[in-house]
């Protein structure tokens, strides 16, 4: 997270801002491309540059002082410390050590108001198809998921099936099973879902 920071100052830096917002967050996490961030708006069918230029239409470049090479950190803005906040908790509940662009992009979505909120729901993304899409990219559950597989039924050996489904359309649905019989049942009602 530290570098995507870094990248946000510079963001930030490049418009003349003084602060950095949600939108700067986001464009330094999508000009990184090689982050699981970026990698998850791909397969969600999200054009990156599209995004990007969006941001940059809607804001202004600012007349503050741009001082690229006192390499200071700027000041967060109160939705930016919300998101930082935000993607803490999703690194915890989905059980990473670390904070990555990944979970910067769900604190982003969860926060839900900042201009990257905007931007990325305009461009089809919403909290529930982030976390799956990222899911399914890094192999892990969240907390929630690991609660329930805990829950098998008596009688029944217990059983730790993931079934994901990728849509044309981006979709990604990702739904965890303690049993077989309950992945076999999803798998058999209409159109998966």
């Amino acid at each position: 997270m530290e570098a995507t920071l870094w990248d946000a100052v510079g963001e930030a830096q490049a418009l003349n801002h003084e602060y950095i917002g949600t939108e700067h967050l986001l464009l330094a996490l999508l000009a990184s491309r090689q982050g699981t961030g970026a990698t998850a708006l791909r397969k969600l069918g999200v054009d990156l540059d599209a995004v990007a230029n969006r941001v940059l239409t809607i804001v202004q470049r600012g007349s503050g002082r741009n001082d690229a090479s006192s390499g200071a950190l700027l000041p967060l803005s109160s939705r930016t410390k919300k998101v930082l906040e935000l993607a803490r908790e999703e690194a915890r509940a989905l059980n990473h050590r670390l904070i990555g662009t990944e979970h910067l992009l769900l604190g982003m979505l969860a926060e839900g108001k900042g201009i990257a909120a905007q931007q990325l729901s305009e461009a089809g993304v919403d909290l529930a198809r982030a976390r799956a899409q990222i899911v399914a990219i890094s192999g892990t559950t969240s907390e929630d998921d690991r609660h329930r597989s805990n829950e098998v039924p008596a009688g029944e050996q217990p059983a730790f099936i993931r079934v994901v489904l990728e849509y044309d359309n981006g979709a990604v649905v990702s739904k965890h099973f303690t049993t077989a019989r309950d992945a076999m049942a999803f798998l058999e009602e209409p159109e998966g879902v």
